[in-house]
């Protein structure tokens, strides 16, 4: 979420041949989508678990992560920034489906592990994503440099969702508090 969030502004800003040449300005306005999607998506998702999947947070990760990975990826795509609408609305998706992501590990969290632990092991799991979020910057930075291009970039960022597809799809509340709530 923090590269996508990182690269996609100059992508979408700086001139052709290695960026859309929207100019900054524009490269903005189009970013606002993908808050508004963040915005609205992080609602859906608590619906999600909440309403319709009474708790089980796996299937709003694995949704969550397949349809950020999609709409992340989508932007490199003639289709899809030849059309502002489309382009308008791939980015506003991506925001929607990565914004399924935290509210379903504070789910995952507050209904697997004791009431006394629940703090510390939100704030090392949010901590740990923050900090593996800035190397994701970093990486796709670095990849940027030496390859002059933002291709590569976003297809990285697209497959580090994939893996916590992958990693969601296996989730399993740790053994040593088994019980506490149906997953």
């Amino acid at each position: 979420m923090n590269a996508f969030n990182s690269l996609t502004p100059a992508y979408l800003a700086v001139d052709s041949p290695q960026g859309l040449g929207l100019g900054p300005v524009l490269a903005g306005k189009q970013m606002m989508g993908v808050q508004l999607g963040m915005i609205l998506g992080s609602v859906a998702a608590g619906v999600l678990i909440g309403k319709v999947f009474k708790g089980n947070v796996r299937p709003v990760l694995v949704t969550g992560f397949l349809f950020a990975a999609i709409f992340m990826l989508s932007i490199k795509f003639p289709f899809v920034y030849d059309n502002a609408g489309v382009m308008a609305l791939s980015l506003f998706l991506a925001g929607f489906f990565e914004s399924f992501i935290a509210p379903g590990v504070a789910t995952f969290i507050a209904l697997q592990y004791p009431h006394d632990i629940v703090g510390r092991v939100f704030a090392l799991s949010f901590g740990t994503c923050l900090f593996g979020g800035a190397i994701g910057v970093g990486v796709g930075g670095a990849i940027l440099h030496y390859t002059n291009s933002f291709h590569w970039p976003i297809i990285v960022v697209s497959l580090v969702a994939l893996l916590g597809l992958i990693a969601a799809a296996f989730l399993k509340p740790p053994a040593a508090f088994a019980g506490r709530h149906k997953f």
